[in-house]
């Protein structure tokens, strides 16, 4: 019964993500169309396509580590759960540090030149940057969303992204209904993703104290 109920909690969360996919998909191209025109429009989708392969920065680093944490967790080994994870963790924001220093790189290019914008230089540059930002906290996000399959909870860190990508929905149309600048949106976004991942840490501090990411452990090997 346990199983079913697992099975059927993780079906609930799909259904809800393509629910949330149908919203987004009914709601921000009308509302991008209606304020801003197909030109703007275009070119937002341009600058968010053009950081879109940041998200790869993961290296599976998160599927990886779900896996053997989960086993680890199971087999009461938190010794070597924490070593793990603190050691992943630790790849992985040195990682996207390091992305997000190289992409200031964006602020000299002539991208707006590049990719035949309207927009200003300035403003491209900035909403390209914000928009790469937001990528690389969309992957700490997952990292830490996944932590809940150590607990058994796979369907709760896909309520948390789905409730993470709502809400990025309904600010998003909001700010293009207010017609609000591209580098105002992207930094909306930003704050989101902020937001969900200090959410998601103080959940998991209180649900599973014991799981609680660290950063002080340093396995070499």
């Amino acid at each position: 019964m346990g199983i079913l109920t697992r099975v059927l909690k993780i079906l609930a969360a799909l259904m809800t993500s393509n629910v949330v996919n149908l919203i987004t998909k009914l709601l921000l191209p009308p509302i991008f169309l209606y304020r801003y025109g197909t030109t703007l429009y275009g070119e937002w989708i341009a600058l968010s396509g053009a950081v879109a392969y940041l998200s790869t920065l993961n290296f599976g680093i998160q599927t990886y580590v779900t896996q053997d944490l989960t086993v680890r967790y199971q087999h009461n080994e938190l010794g070597a759960y924490h070593m793990q994870q603190s050691t992943s963790l630790r790849v992985l924001l040195g990682i996207l540090g390091s992305a997000a220093l190289v992409c200031l790189i964006l602020f000299a290019l002539p991208v707006q030149h590049w990719l035949r914008l309207t927009l200003s230089q300035q403003v491209t540059s900035l909403t390209l940057y914000l928009l790469a930002l937001q990528i690389l906290l969309g992957v700490l996000f997952n990292y830490f969303t996944g932590m809940y399959m150590v607990l058994s909870r796979a369907h709760m860190g896909v309520l948390w992204v789905n409730g993470l990508r709502l809400t990025m929905v309904v600010g998003t149309s909001a700010g293009a209904w207010l017609r609000w600048s591209f580098p105002v949106l992207a930094g909306l976004q930003v704050a989101v993703y902020v937001l969900g991942v200090a959410l998601v840490l103080l959940h998991v501090r209180r649900v599973a104290p014991e799981i609680f990411p660290q950063i002080g452990l340093w396995d070499r090997s």
